[in-house]
């Protein structure tokens, strides 16, 4: 098998290439690179652990998190690898890099290398963004609308962007299946793919060293293999054990379902983007462009082209006044920002839309565009919840509850009328379906025919309105949904529920 393999692989070569010493000065903090790729490759292996189980919509994925975390064997310690692994992931690339400033390793000939570094950085940092909103629970939901709310900011691309993740103009179904596919398509492709360029750059030029390196000592270090690479192991298992730990005894945070009506939920990131939405504090107003575009990209660009910038000759990073000044410097700040913001009791939405619903009401009416009905067999996999309302004894009761479903009623249409507001409308609909089905207890028509009619229209009241809610959902505004829309309000009628501004018609009764 030996020599069959010999004659059909390039062994020796590989071999030797393995074999080629390295520079004559090097620490543990050389190991950082293989660190990183090794967590790079847990996250791929666990992310595809969890992929088995999670459904990327809104009426499954929580409840996938939790059967995962709750039900599935090892699904608990395996979404702890997952979800530890990430952020352990961000500390071992920033350190990385930081080794990469100290020992000057980003100067001639290794630039690209530095570029490369750089750009995988900023996908580990979207691996974040995308990957925190899965869980679908209030933190991640509410977090994502900020985030997606300071992508917006952007000069001229900005709503384009925002817009572009979002899916639509709230975030919803869509939203989540977009990050879905970033988060275990798009992103690992690029990752792998940048990570291969990274290597191939590493192997080509070698490794940088300590600057103290004389020529010849850049080329009478040990090998890389099996010297360099018994170290990097040993760090792997260790890491690996600290990790496996922490997902054993350290629960993973999962708060309650998204609500995209709370509005009074305060947003708050995962640790590592602390930082910026702390720095968003210190500019309001027409300033806030500075802290949501101006500043980071200013920073990325920074430290894209350090390596044309820096022209000092190569030294350790103590042996530079200007770039140790600025580098800690900026190491202080984003530690201290991070502090601040994991301090912080609240941090403000950046738009108004953010805020509560407006409770203006209007005429009743049905969606403008005329259509044909179209029926939507979708069903709901849970009733939606109950409401907070009194129970129904009289017509004053009732007079009451439907004065509150005027607000939710108008919400829907304000929604059809601008196609602004999506994830309020379907709040609202799931809202109607809960009132609906509180009246349908009541009995205020006066004979056993009417109790069965009136009872048989709330019912489909209550079904529509939830198979409703679904397809809004998924569809937003559509020749569907707004078929779906005018035979609610059809049904409303024919139920005598009539809303308008003026009063609520109970004659019937």
């Amino acid at each position: 098998m030996k020599g069959f393999l010999k004659e059909r692989l390039p062994l020796k070569e590989i071999g030797n290439h393995l074999r080629k010493p390295l520079p004559k000065h090097i620490n543990l903090l050389f190991s950082l690179g293989s660190l990183a790729m090794f967590l790079l490759l847990l996250q791929a292996a666990t992310g595809a652990f969890l992929a088995l189980y999670y459904s990327p919509s809104p009426d499954h994925a929580y409840n996938a998190v939790t059967y995962i975390s709750e039900e599935v064997p090892f699904g608990a310690f395996v979404r702890g690898l997952h979800h530890w692994g990430a952020s352990a992931m961000v500390i071992v690339v920033f350190l990385h890099l930081l080794r990469v400033v100290i020992y000057s390793s980003y100067k001639a000939p290794r630039e690209l290398t530095w570029i490369v570094g750089v750009l995988l950085l900023l996908v580990v940092l979207g691996f974040g963004f995308t990957g925190y909103l899965l869980p679908w629970d209030e933190k991640a939901y509410w977090a994502t609308v900020v985030g997606v709310e300071i992508a917006s900011t952007a000069p001229v691309l900005g709503e384009f962007v925002a817009k572009v993740l979002r899916g639509g103009p709230e975030i919803g179904a869509v939203t989540l299946s977009r990050f879905y596919a970033l988060h275990t398509i798009w992103l690992p492709w690029i990752a792998f793919g940048l990570v291969g360029v990274h290597l191939a750059f590493v192997r080509f030029y070698g490794s940088s060293g300590e600057p103290r390196n004389t020529p010849e000592e850049m080329k009478t270090g040990k090998p890389f293999y099996p010297h360099q690479v018994f170290e990097d192991v040993v760090g792997m298992l260790i890491l690996f054990a600290v990790l496996a730990s922490v997902a054993l005894f350290v629960p993973v945070p999962l708060e309650d379902v998204a609500d995209p009506t709370n509005a009074d939920y305060e947003p708050r990131p995962e640790w590592y983007f602390l930082f910026l939405f702390q720095l968003l504090k210190y500019f309001q107003g027409p300033l806030e462009i500075v802290g949501t575009f101006v500043i980071p990209t200013v920073g990325i660009l920074l430290l894209l082209f350090l390596p044309f910038l820096d022209k000092s000759e190569r030294e350790v990073l103590w042996k530079r006044p200007v770039a140790l000044t600025v580098t800690s410097l900026s190491v202080i700040v984003i530690v201290g920002l991070t502090i601040l913001g994991a301090r912080s009791p609240k941090l403000e939405a950046t738009d108004a839309r953010l805020q509560s619903a407006p409770t203006d009401t209007k005429p009743v009416q049905s969606a403008p565009t005329d259509t044909n009905p179209v029926e939507d067999t979708s069903a709901r996999d849970a009733p939606a919840e109950e409401s907070d309302a009194p129970i129904i004894d009289d017509v004053e009761d009732l007079k009451a509850l439907m004065a509150l479903m005027i607000e939710d009623y108008y919400e829907v249409v304000d929604y059809f009328d601008s196609g602004e507001g999506q994830a309020r409308a379907v709040a609202a609909a799931k809202q109607l379906a809960a009132y609906a089905k509180l009246i349908s207890n009541f009995e205020p028509p006066k004979n056993a025919a009417q109790t069965e009619e009136y009872a048989f229209l709330q019912n489909r009241f209550v079904e529509n309105l939830t198979q409703f809610a679904d397809a809004l959902e998924r569809e937003g505004i559509s020749d569907a949904t707004r078929a779906q829309w005018d035979a609610i309000v059809e049904l409303v009628n024919q139920s005598h529920l009539r809303f308008s501004e003026e009063e609520i018609d109970l004659e019937a009764y």
